[in-house]
This record gives C-alpha cells, structure tokens and sequence, in this order.
C-alpha cells in the first residue's frame, strides 16, 4: 500500500508566513502603544492638560483596545511600507551624519558605502 502525504497548499503557507513576519511587529507595536498610554496617565498625574476624557485612561478595557489599535497601525504601517521607508532614511541620515562627524574630527575613519 502507498501512502502519498500531500504538500500543505500555498495559501496556507503564505498565511503562516504572514503571522510569522508580522509577530515582531504586532508585540513591538503594542508595546509601543503601551508606553504611549502609559506616558498619557502619567502627563494626567502630573497635572500637564489632558488629552483625553477624565477616568478614560483608568479604563482596563480602553488599554486593551489602545494597545491592540497600536499594534494594528505598526502592521498596517509595515505592510503599506512606511516602516521600512523611515527605517531606510533614519539609517541612510545616521551613517551621513557619523560620516560628518569622522571628516571633521577622526580623519580616515569614513564609512563608504
């Protein structure tokens, strides 16, 4: 008897690929969102305006939806490609900006690229 074990199809493959790609992004996101939340109640704390309604940002239920809202904005961010555009331009400005600075003060240690 033969036994033929099929190949799992495409389209699942390139769903777990997906999610694969995008976990990072998802957890970084929502900690960023979270830092975000967090940095808003403490501007709330210290007395600065507030920016959201009062006893909003003590609501669990709101951080759970801000946190997974942000982490929905990075992935939409990193799929429509302005992730990886900033990403580019911030590494192409800090090498710019060390090559600068080495011409200047450290002759010979310029980066070439």
């Amino acid at each position: 008897m033969l036994i033929v074990l099929s190949a799992p199809s495409p389209f699942a493959d390139e769903i777990l690929d997906e999610l694969l790609v995008f976990f990072p992004v998802f957890i970084g996101g929502g900690a960023i969102a979270a830092f975000v939340v967090e940095y808003i109640k403490r501007l709330a704390a210290a007395g600065a305006p507030e920016f959201l309604p009062e006893g909003l940002t003590d609501n669990q239920f709101f951080t759970l939806a801000a946190v997974l809202l942000g982490s929905g904005v990075f992935i939409v961010i990193t799929k429509i490609g302005i992730l990886g555009t900033a990403t580019g331009l911030f590494a192409k400005t800090s090498l710019d900006i060390w090559n600068l600075f080495a011409g200047v003060v450290l002759k010979g240690a310029i980066l070439k690229y």
